[in-house]
């Protein structure tokens, strides 16, 4: 999004901000799937991986919390969530404040991504 913005002016996120500031999110998707669910409400203690809700809010609607902003994951297309995901994991993504995306995706396997994809895409 950094580069499709940097051309943008101040007028133009004002606009853009009001647009979607008004709008209704659209439904996710994905299905419920109880591992998925389990990740994302619970994280797994024992791979070292957090609440995915921690960050990103009750139903991945995302969280301001002083300067940090974690953005809105919920409802999001399951094929995009489980390639960023995956991007995260093998290191081809490093956009994440201080890598956190990556060390969180690392421990997931193939079918934890899958599922937490498509819980996150169902929110």
């Amino acid at each position: 999004m950094t580069i499709m913005a940097r051309g943008l002016s101040d007028a133009a996120f004002v606009d853009i901000a009001a647009h979607f500031a008004v709008s209704k999110p659209v439904p996710g998707e994905g299905r419920d799937n109880p591992r998925g669910r389990e990740l994302f409400l619970n994280g797994d203690a024992g791979k070292g991986v957090p609440a995915c809700v921690g960050c990103h809010g009750a139903n991945g609607r995302g969280v301001v919390s002083g300067s940090v902003i974690y953005p809105a994951i919920g409802g999001q297309q399951v094929v995009y969530l489980r390639e960023q995901l995956r991007n995260w994991r093998n290191g081809g993504r490093r956009n994440s404040a201080g890598g956190v995306m990556n060390e969180v995706a690392k421990p997931l396997t193939d079918d934890e991504i899958a599922a937490l994809a498509e819980y996150v895409g169902s929110l």
